[in-house]
């Protein structure tokens, strides 16, 4: 999809997911007890809000100065990035804030510094770690739905099962429903109210508000909020259809994960939504202005070296290499035809000269020729 769709979409889901789940709070309290005042609920609301976001800055800062002035390794420095999220969450919720709306205003503070403090090291092992993190968080969630599932059936009460999943769909589709008819005037108001945005952003058309509008699939956060609701009441009494909410909960998110995420590519593709940059050009253009100033550093910093120097001179050459070909590639018309004639051959003999080396190592390890820590050691390295 183009990168503003998918950017809105990225955006969205942690402003949405956060309020939603201090609404939720609200909701709660509300059951528990049985008072609900508007404009009370609304200075609540902007004061979680805000001290969350502020709560979440500060420690922000604080792991910031951590990964900054401290010695860290990379394994170091994927510790607190395990960490914070946790300390930015109890703080706030100590305070009675949005420990979600934390986690989210420490996270970006600490992600657009991010260049600053990590080494590529230490982003290569801790996007490893997350994406494993990730994978498994929202998998023991789902695993947890599933395990209660059928004791979710057996407790319906006076719900049969096909009114719960009456009830789901019904909901499931009013969700939909209501998710389309807002994110239109979302889109289109503030261009009507706002003559700047309309100056500075391309009408986005309604084929893309539409997609924007079937991407509201439902997910983890879904579930854990309701697996959040408590089993009683104040008083020690069932909390009311907690079991209905589980199931309705459920329907939802696989009737949205099917129909919208199935249907999705289908209509991507009838709506005929396609990506206007030219992310090859971009991407070219960044390794050009790179290459250029490696070249001119090398040039200026190391002009005798590279002169008298094989090594420094070899490495000078290179960077020549990489910005003639690359300016030839942004130049010629025809360029995206040009790179497939080689680039496959080329990429096919770099997998096979690493599997060949990997091979080599294998047989050096059967063998004992070498140690095995001299052979695991990063100084060894298989590829060309």
């Amino acid at each position: 999809m183009p990168k503003p769709i998918v950017t809105v979409l990225e955006g969205e889901s942690l402003v949405n997911d956060a309020s939603s789940l201090i609404v939720f709070r609200f909701a709660l309290a509300t059951i528990f007890t049985g008072k609900f005042l508007l404009w009370k609920a609304g200075v609540d609301f902007m004061s979680v809000v805000f001290f969350g976001i502020l709560i979440g800055l500060i420690i922000g800062n604080i792991v910031y100065a951590m990964h900054r002035w401290l010695p860290t390794t990379p394994s170091i420095d994927t510790v607190i990035t395990l960490l914070s999220p946790y300390l930015m969450y109890i703080t706030a919720e100590h305070f009675h804030a949005s420990g979600v709306l934390a986690v989210v205003s420490g996270g970006l503070f600490v992600s657009y510094r991010s260049h600053e403090i990590f080494s590529y090291s230490s982003r290569l092992q801790g996007q490893s770690v997350w994406n494993v993190l990730v994978f498994l968080l929202n998998g023991v969630v789902f695993i947890l739905i599933g395990l209660q599932l059928p004791g979710i059936v057996k407790d319906l009460g006076e719900y049969s099962l096909g009114a719960a999943i009456l009830y789901g769909v019904v909901i499931s589709l009013v969700t939909i429903l209501i998710r389309i008819a807002w994110v239109f005037p979302g889109a289109y108001l503030p261009r009507i109210c706002s003559k700047r945005i309309r100056l500075k952003e391309v009408n986005p058309g309604w084929k893309t508000i539409l997609v924007v509008g079937w991407s509201g699939m439902r997910g983890v956060v879904s579930l854990a909020s309701a697996l959040a609701i408590p089993l009683l009441l104040g008083d020690g009494s069932p909390f009311p259809h907690r079991n209905l909410i589980l199931f309705i909960t459920f329907i939802v998110i696989l009737f949205t994960l099917v129909l919208q995420g199935l249907t999705l590519p289908y209509i991507i593709r009838r709506l005929d939504i396609t990506v206007k940059e030219n992310e090859e050009e971009q991407r070219l253009s960044i390794r050009l202005r790179l290459a250029t100033a490696a070249l001119e550093h090398i040039t200026t910093a190391y002009s005798a070296e590279s002169e008298s120097i094989d090594a420094f001179n070899r490495l000078k050459a290179r960077y020549e290499r990489m910005v003639e070909i690359t300016g030839k590639r942004l130049e010629s018309e025809e360029g995206d035809e040009v790179a497939p004639a080689f680039l496959p051959r080329y990429r096919q003999l770099l997998l096979e000269l690493v599997d060949i080396q990997r091979k080599e190592l294998s047989h050096m390890r059967r063998v004992n020729e070498f140690g095995e820590e001299l052979l695991r050691s990063k100084g060894v390295r298989a590829g060309p």
